[in-house]
């Protein structure tokens, strides 16, 4: 239903926050077989879909090694128009990005230049519910040094999207605005009015004005 709906818009691409697969197995023809599975689902979608790590994506080396045969590098960035995109992996050191990734990031921030940023991971900086203490939230002072990197360049960053917690919930803290957007199709954590439902978001990007629409 959601990539008949995301079609009908006709974006010029999609990006998926994480757990695209179950996983979670040792046998890797049945994790093979779930990415086969994953494939096939996402084959109806007319438009590029990028892809962030899930917990569900990479769980130990040999998941870590299959993800990048089937998708490529866990994180990375680029560019599109006058915005930079900007990927990262916080599940092949779980719940953290590691030193190397975090001056990377740092690094894509400073060179960004005029163009404004979005960033997306897989657990959110402060989860709300389901995912309370198995997400960035694991490891506070990391979060921290993490957020205060968004905050000093927040007047770039337009969104920053997130995962891992079945709902939609969206806050501002410090001038960063955080979207936690995992109602893709797996089974929802609260009810409806607390963001329990189905959902994507529309990011419409106009010179320096962005626009993010949710569509349930």
């Amino acid at each position: 239903q959601i990539i008949r709906a995301a079609n009908a818009v006709s974006p010029a691409f999609a990006v998926n926050t994480g757990d695209m697969i179950y996983g979670h197995t040792s046998d890797e023809a049945v994790a093979r077989e779930h990415w086969r599975f994953y494939r096939a689902a996402i084959a109806p979608f007319k438009s590029p879909i990028f892809h962030i790590p899930g917990n569900h994506d990479i769980w130990s080396e040999a998941s870590a090694r299959l993800y990048e045969e089937m998708l490529g590098p866990s994180h990375y960035s680029f560019d599109y128009g006058r915005a930079r995109f900007i990927a990262l992996d916080c599940e092949t050191d779980s719940s953290r990005l590691g030193r190397k990734q975090f001056e990377w990031l740092r690094q894509q921030l400073e060179q960004a230049g005029s163009r404004i940023v979005f960033v997306f991971l897989h657990r959110p900086l402060f989860p709300v519910d389901g995912a309370i203490g198995s997400s960035m939230d694991a490891y506070p002072a990391e979060r921290d040094l993490l957020h205060q990197l968004f905050v000093k360049h927040h007047r770039a960053i337009k969104g920053v999207f997130l995962g891992h917690e079945h709902l939609y919930h969206f806050h501002e803290r410090d001038g960063v605005p955080y979207y936690i957007t995992g109602g893709g199709g797996a089974n929802l954590y609260l009810a409806p009015e607390l963001g329990g439902f189905h959902h994507f978001l529309i990011v419409r990007v106009d010179g320096a004005k962005v626009s993010v629409e949710l569509k349930k």
